[in-house]
C-alpha cells in the first residue's frame, strides 16, 4: 500500500531535531540525518500492515478522527487508511506526529 506523509509530519520531525541539536550540542547533524532516514524508511513500510496498528488512545483529536497510531524512534504518528474515490486503491495517509517527550493533550 502506498504511504503519503503530510508536510506537517515532516515539519514536526524537523522542528524537534532542530531544538534537540540546540539543547544537546553532542547531537550531530549526521546522527540526525540517520535518525530521520530511519523514521521515513519505517513510515514507508507502514503500508505493508497498516491495519495491525491500534487506534489512537491518547490525544483527543486523534481519537475523535479515528486515527491509528504508529510508534518509531520515540515519535508517535497518527495515520488513517484511505481509499481513492476514482481508482478505489487504498493508501496510508500519515497525518500528524509528535515526539513522546513533547506529548501533551
Amino acid at each position: 500500500m502506498i504511504v503519503i506523509i503530510d508536510d506537517a509530519v515532516e515539519r514536526a520531525i524537523d522542528t524537534f531535531y532542530l531544538f534537540a541539536m540546540e539543547i544537546h550540542p553532542s547531537l550531530s547533524e549526521e546522527t540526525v540525518r540517520c535518525k530521520k532516514s530511519r523514521l521515513f524508511d519505517s513510515l514507508r513500510k507502514l503500508g505493508n500492515f497498516p491495519s495491525s496498528h491500534p487506534l489512537a488512545q491518547y490525544r483527543a483529536d486523534w481519537i475523535r478522527a479515528g486515527y491509528r497510531v504508529y510508534s518509531c524512534e520515540n515519535f508517535l504518528f497518527a495515520f488513517q487508511i484511505c481509499e481513492d474515490a476514482e481508482t478505489h486503491t487504498q493508501f496510508v495517509y500519515v497525518v500528524d506526529a509528535v515526539h513522546s517527550l513533547l506529548y501533551h493533550d
